[in-house]
């Protein structure tokens, strides 16, 4: 059975043999299949490393995304209160229309039935 690592030590040996391609003097690269083991072993452990971070990095983000969404529901009633005043205090309908717009897309322009 293949090493489930192969794709990522692939992808770290396509990118050596595009980098050493752009060099002055390039040295020579071979095809995966010539390469050494140790020399795939070294690849497959570059590419699940940066596999693994970038599965961390994507976490982490998506994290950051839960937290501002969590933070936005907690304020959420306050700012459409604040909307639904400045639509009623604006001094021309024009004027409140820009804040009758936000409280639609935000699904409080209209009372609970």
């Amino acid at each position: 059975m293949a090493d489930p690592r192969e794709p990522y030590g692939r992808i770290v040996h396509d990118i050596r043999l595009a980098f050493n391609a752009e060099l002055a003097h390039p040295r020579g690269v071979l095809p995966w299949e010539q390469r050494e083991e140790g020399q795939k072993e070294m690849d497959m452990r570059i590419g699940s490393a940066v596999a693994v971070r970038a599965v961390h990095d994507a976490g982490a983000e998506c994290m950051d995304l839960r937290a501002e969404v969590l933070l936005f529901r907690m304020h959420l009633p306050a700012a459409l209160d604040a909307l639904r005043k400045a639509v009623a205090d604006a001094e021309y309908a024009a004027r409140g229309r820009r804040f009758k717009a936000a409280l639609d897309a935000w699904g409080g322009g209209k009372e609970p039935s």
